[in-house]
């Protein structure tokens, strides 16, 4: 039976406590989840087959560390926080002339803990400017021509 004594109010000052901590761990979660998604919505969805995902101006829960392979550039292993990224897709990066610069993403693996952070290996992307409209779009691997236009 529940009876009251001198450290009654103790525990439910304790209980009301916790349950306001929790309340405000919810809350602090929950506004972090929708920043990321507002962050997420930042990615440009090019076509179905991949995903530009900006790394240019790092921020909490997006950043990541770049390690060539060799001295080209051309090949790097990556080490970044960000969920979401899959084989195939582009990861933007801010080059050494304050420029973009683009890399596919080859292999990658998550963590286990944290689980959005990431292990990649990526190869550099060629871009070009468009002769039919003018903008900036990727060349193709196979004959360094512009995948819009083709030439």
């Amino acid at each position: 039976m529940f009876t009251v004594d001198s450290s009654t109010p103790a525990l439910i000052f304790g209980i009301i406590m916790t349950i306001l901590f929790a309340m405000l761990v919810y809350f602090i979660l929950k506004v972090m989840h929708q920043y990321g998604d507002e962050i997420e919505a930042r990615d440009i969805a090019i076509n179905e087959n991949y995903v530009i995902h900006d790394f240019t101006t790092p921020m909490w829960g997006r950043d990541i560390v770049y390690k060539p392979i060799d001295n080209t550039g051309l090949r790097a292993n990556v080490t970044g926080w960000k969920s979401s990224i899959r084989k195939g897709d582009v990861l933007q990066l801010k080059g050494d002339n304050g420029g973009k610069v683009f890399y596919r993403v080859n292999t990658i693996s998550y963590y286990r803990d944290p689980s959005d952070m990431f292990r990649a290996e990526v190869s550099f992307i060629q871009t070009c400017t468009c002769e039919a409209c003018g903008m900036q779009h990727f060349t193709r691997p196979a004959d360094g021509k512009c995948v819009k236009c083709g030439k």
